[in-house]
């Protein structure tokens, strides 16, 4: 059996009566991946304080992202961007007036449906009459 000193483990301390008890804890759920791998109570960083940081390591496992998946999330960005309209184009009155009539021709026949129904049929209406009414513009994306 190795035996290891119990000082890193001691939490608090009361240097008057010398007492030392472990009385803070790291929590984590028992259904996790994390996986707490050492726990150990740091001596060096006290501030007016008779309690010690508690410091934790933990292993987080993951997956890697296949290829197929980036290559489907960048066509699901490139379908977005074509969803991107010059709204600077609704100050000018006639393509507001074309705008609002296609949307309320489109808007027409949403009664007797679901709440999901109509959301879904909302926001494919709202894009179809953007894209007869307005202009695309493409958004480049910045680099970070």
């Amino acid at each position: 059996m190795v035996s290891t000193s119990r000082h890193p483990k001691y939490t608090w301390t009361q240097s008057t009566r010398n007492l030392r008890r472990i009385i803070d804890h790291v929590i984590v759920k028992q259904n996790t991946r994390l996986k707490v791998t050492n726990v150990r109570a740091m001596r060096v960083a006290e501030y007016e304080s008779d309690h010690h940081l508690l410091v934790a390591k933990i292993y987080l496992p993951y997956a890697a992202t296949p290829e197929r998946k980036i290559q489907q999330d960048e066509q699901d960005v490139q379908r977005q961007q074509l969803k991107s309209w010059n709204i600077d184009s609704l100050q000018n009155d006639s393509t507001r007036f074309l705008y609002q009539f296609r949307l309320a021709t489109k808007l027409s026949d949403l009664k007797d449906r679901s709440p999901e129904e109509i959301y879904e049929l909302l926001k494919r209406r709202i894009h179809e009459a953007a894209y007869e009414a307005l202009e695309k513009i493409t958004i480049k994306r910045q680099e970070i």
